[in-house]
């Protein structure tokens, strides 16, 4: 700083106001401003704070407020800054031998929450439209993800959760631990397109032909280790369901349902005798299934 402010200090009160500033005194002054706004009209400084406490700085609408990006539209949230590695459609190139992530976002809740239902969200993402046509043509997607596999990998995946506990970490009794989860809340019905909780695509890419399959192509697969689980699938809640399994394939199934390794493992027990004879005792019940628009029942009898 060159310039000395001209004060009661330095001058006499009756000389102050009639004081004349020299050339050199408001060439150090002008110097001063503009190395604060200079003619590029470029802001120079090393700090800016707040002068009320707590309000924080607004910067072309944008609230900086500790050390944090604000945004005062409901619900009020924490945002950090649009960021971007790449152009979309032209990669940035990983020649690093170790993990290389290109974005990062790690946090912890210090603390428990007031609310049983508030988050603590390492990266939220919102995405909406106010299309009114008939036929709308956007697509909404709240993340994208793709991997292309242009030569061999070791693996590969579009999106991979990993949750852990520790000894004395658990959930609430009425709470879920969920590697992936989605929901739809539907506000009225839709009369054409298809809606899926969960959606799965497997195809053949169009120039290379059918791919012959070496048993290890799932469609969903759901390893057990080291654990018990109720239920490989379960399908609950207050509505109701018209066919709790649905195969709509326009190829061949060879098998409507298979169970590995020997006679007794997995629920199958190969035999002709049975707990009870089908030709002796009436049946407990029965499962009615759909073949072709067509209803049939599948008797089954008590175990025991």
């Amino acid at each position: 700083m060159k310039s000395t402010k001209i004060n009661t200090l330095n001058t006499s009160a009756t000389v102050l106001n009639q004081l004349l500033v020299k050339a050199q005194t408001y060439n150090d002054l002008k110097d001063d401003f503009d190395a604060l706004r200079p003619s590029d009209t470029t802001l120079k400084v090393d700090t800016i704070s707040e002068v009320t406490a707590a309000n924080g700085v607004v910067i072309d609408s944008v609230t900086l407020k500790d050390g944090k990006i604000l945004t005062t539209t409901a619900p009020v949230s924490y945002l950090l800054p649009v960021m971007g590695v790449g152009v979309y459609g032209t990669p940035v190139s990983d020649t690093v031998a170790i993990d290389n992530i290109a974005f990062t976002v790690n946090m912890r809740a210090g603390l428990d929450k007031t609310d049983p239902l508030a988050s603590s969200m390492a990266a939220y993402v919102g995405t909406g439209n106010t299309a009114t046509t008939a036929t709308p043509n956007a697509c909404l997607q709240g993340i994208l993800v793709t991997n292309t596999i242009a030569n061999s990998c070791y693996s590969a995946y579009g999106i991979q959760a990993n949750l852990s506990s520790t000894s004395i970490g658990e959930v609430n009794a009425s709470g879920m631990m969920v590697a992936v989860a989605g929901s739809i809340t539907l506000a009225h019905a839709n009369a054409t397109g298809c809606i899926a909780a969960g959606y799965f695509i497997i195809q053949d890419a169009a120039t290379t032909g059918p791919h012959t399959p070496a048993a290890t192509t799932y469609g969903v697969w759901i390893d057990v280790i080291g654990t018990v689980i109720n239920s490989g699938l379960i399908i609950a809640g207050t509505g109701s369901v018209t066919s709790a399994i649905q195969v709509a394939i326009s190829g061949t199934t060879t098998y409507f349902l298979k169970c590995a390794g020997a006679s007794g493992k997995n629920g199958a027990t190969i035999g002709s005798t049975m707990h009870h004879s089908p030709e002796t005792v009436a049946e407990d019940g029965f499962l009615t299934i759909l073949v072709n628009n067509t209803a049939y029942d599948i008797p089954f009898y008590e175990h025991a």
